[in-house]
């Protein structure tokens, strides 16, 4: 069976990859085993916040930074990150707390698909931008109006064909694919539904090369932690339920997944499988890696001043997103994968 991944170029063109899936029959297994080329999430690579059927909404305080400067763009850490969604709405902040995008934002709604927003007709806008809001980038719609223009430090465009809004469509599309591809991955740990209480452990150690993590659910309690212990060249991709019973991942209020080991939140991606998946970030949480649902929504609670909602990765989602006050998101994308799992990799759990 053979489909296609798009990658984007530097210079914005969108390149269609054949993939070839083989189905092979082993004797004494009833599942096909699966090999592939190198494959990522294609033109999604450019999204930092992707709802590709839904509404994106920030309250207030949401920062959106690139880490460094990047040589190559899309799909490299120091690249400035998109966001997308049929409309996006913004906190109505002030100069002291603005939301602040370093990329492009993108709202495919026409003037008759809209919010209701303040200084334009009911129902017609496509990008509701707060007070004081900052946007490195384009702010483009597909027809939809655009409220505080000036805001948009690129310039707008509301004729529907910004080459990132074009992207839009093809970058949903994408992120189901490379779901799909993640779900097919010969799983190295399988561990039983993840629930810690207040103040839980676990780590999460692996071996050398492509980890695969298949798991039920994840839930976590107040201040507890989640530790993923790999190499700088390790990838670790944690599947998250089953078309059966669709993945959820669920946080409590200043919880954590964090690193050791070298690895970087761009070579960790958690894929919530199923339809109506759903991913809940608590109150003050912590978050590396990229969060791929191509059929779920997000939502995220709020931080505080000292101490903000901090997210180092990607959310890609195929329903709604919606960040709390106080949030900074880090913009790694994820990388790739390929070959085959690595050995067997185990974890450890306590509670207290």
């Amino acid at each position: 069976m053979a489909f296609g991944l798009s990658n984007v170029t530097s210079s914005g063109k969108v390149v269609t990859m054949r993939v070839t899936v083989i189905s092979v029959l082993v004797l004494g297994f009833s599942s096909p085993k699966i090999a592939w080329a190198d494959s990522d999430l294609g033109a999604a690579r450019s999204f930092v916040v992707l709802s590709s059927t839904g509404d994106v909404t920030f309250k207030n305080r949401v920062t959106i930074s690139q880490v460094g400067s990047a040589s190559s763009c899309p799909g490299s850490v120091g690249c400035p990150g998109n966001v997308a969604g049929t409309t996006v709405l913004m906190g109505r902040g002030n100069a002291a707390s603005p939301d602040l995008i370093s990329g492009d934002v993108i709202a495919s709604a026409n003037s008759s698909q809209g919010l209701n927003c303040s200084g334009n007709p009911p129902g017609t806008t496509a990008i509701c931008l707060g007070n004081d809001s900052e946007i490195a980038g384009v702010c483009a719609t597909g027809g939809g109006a655009i409220s505080l223009p000036g805001e948009c430090t690129g310039g707008t465009d509301s004729s529907g064909s910004q080459p990132d809004l074009t992207l839009y469509p093809q970058a949903g599309s994408d992120a189901v694919a490379f779901s799909t591809i993640l779900t097919s991955l010969t799983t190295t740990q399988t561990l039983s539904a993840i629930t810690l209480s207040t103040r839980g452990n676990l780590t999460i150690s692996t071996v050398s090369g492509l980890n695969v993590i298949s798991v039920a659910s994840i839930t976590t309690g107040t201040k507890s932690t989640i530790t993923i212990h790999a190499g700088a060249t390790d990838t670790v991709v944690v599947n998250v339920g089953s078309a059966a019973e669709p993945g959820s991942l669920q946080f409590g209020n200043g919880a954590s997944v964090v690193l050791s080991g070298g690895i970087t939140p761009d070579r960790v991606i958690f894929n919530l499988i199923g339809g109506g998946t759903t991913a809940q970030l608590g109150n003050d949480t912590t978050f590396n890696g990229t969060i791929l649902a191509p059929q779920g929504e997000f939502t995220s609670g709020d931080g505080n001043t000292p101490s903000p909602v901090l997210i180092n990765g990607a959310l890609l989602f195929g329903g709604s997103v919606s960040l709390g006050n106080n949030t900074n998101l880090n913009f790694y994308p994820f990388g790739s994968v390929s070959g085959g799992g690595g050995g067997t990799s185990t974890s450890t759990a306590s509670q207290i």
